[in-house]
């Protein structure tokens, strides 16, 4: 008998809890819910690196540590460092060619 009680008394809760919360999203931001309301989430202005690689060095086939592995059509693959400022990033690191 008390747990019937307990629990509908939860439900309760938890419905009250629900529609206040479903009414807030509709209701305007003036008053005592503009206080209570958070922030409204923003995105990065500005890319901490800015890089732009040359498509003769081929395709993007993996990317580990903040290094690209490019492959062209000569099946050239490049281990490229994107971490840096430009003018002297991106570089090559390392060329592999198979024979």
């Amino acid at each position: 008998m008390k747990a019937d009680w307990y629990v509908k008394a939860v439900l309760t809760v938890v419905a009250v809890a629900s529609t206040a919360i479903a009414a807030a999203l509709w209701a305007p931001t003036t008053g005592w819910l503009a206080s209570v309301r958070p922030d409204a989430a923003e995105a990065q202005a500005v890319a901490q690196y800015d890089v732009v690689i040359p498509k003769a060095w081929g395709k993007i086939i993996g990317y580990s540590n903040a290094n690209l592995l490019m492959e062209d059509r000569e099946g050239v693959m490049r281990e490229v460092d994107v971490r840096g400022k430009m003018p002297e990033f991106p570089k090559i690191k390392s060329i592999i060619r198979f024979q």
